[in-house]
């Protein structure tokens, strides 16, 4: 196009523009279809903080110490579960152990045994325990303190039960040296039990080491209180059951 200025003829070039445009920043979005862009990137971050989808929050760091939290939380309550079955095994082992007591210096004296050797077989099992425990120490060295502490509870379980079986042994020596054999076996599982329950509680929680066996201590008083009682419970309601069974 021609134009006249100031008497000089000139040609006016169009003006060239660049054909795109300045798009403004994106905000980062959240990965959570829920939520959407209000009131710019600080809004929305402050939304995903709220709803705990920043990026720190799913960051690799924050994921491995919740992990670690949530592994610490497993671990607790897994050691108060074996602490209470320690404990609860613990009681019912020492009330196996007492609750002759009640009844068995009589009955062995009817089956012919003198008032000495019913002191031999109640002492036996405490002198198998002290000689036993080191070696239970060395047992749990090689084989783990889990297996010995399975290991001794399957002895006392056993030899308790073989003990019901004294009553059908003859009179005399032979059913003395039964209920000795049976004691010594309970000694050598009780040393094997307890040695190994106390190394386990140890590793429970080094730090509360001594509320933990003082607790056990506390469950061991308390089978040696329950096991006469409930040994002289169940021999006076077998003499009751004998006495019917004799009279009819």
């Amino acid at each position: 196009e021609m134009t006249s200025v100031t008497g000089v003829q000139t040609c006016a070039l169009p003006i060239w523009k660049p054909h795109y445009t300045v798009e403004p920043r994106a905000c980062a979005e959240a990965e959570s279809p829920g939520l959407h862009q209000r009131g710019g990137c600080h809004e929305n971050h402050e939304a995903l903080s709220a709803a705990g989808l920043t990026e720190d929050s799913r960051s690799p760091s924050t994921a491995r110490r919740r992990a670690a939290t949530m592994g610490k939380l497993g671990m607790r309550n897994n050691k108060m579960l074996v602490f209470m079955c320690i404990n609860l095994t613990n009681l019912c082992c020492h009330s196996v152990y007492s609750v002759l007591a009640a009844f068995f210096p009589q009955e062995a004296e009817k089956k012919g045994l003198s008032e000495d050797a019913v002191g031999i077989v109640f002492a036996s099992f405490a002198a198998v325990i002290f000689l036993c425990s080191p070696m239970a120490g060395g047992w749990m060295t090689h084989y783990g303190k889990v297996w010995v502490y399975i290991t001794g509870i399957v002895l006392v379980s056993l030899s308790t039960i073989l003990f019901a079986g004294a009553t059908t042994m003859p009179d005399g020596s032979l059913f003395g040296s039964y209920c000795l054999v049976m004691r010594l076996l309970q000694g050598v599982g009780s040393a094997m039990e307890e040695t190994a329950a106390y190394a386990i509680i140890a590793d429970l929680d080094p730090e509360n080491i001594s509320f933990y066996l003082g607790i056990t201590e506390i469950s061991t008083g308390l089978g040696y209180m329950v096991g006469p009682a409930l040994g002289g419970w169940l021999f006076s309601i077998d003499r009751k059951s004998t006495r019917l069974n004799s009279s009819h």
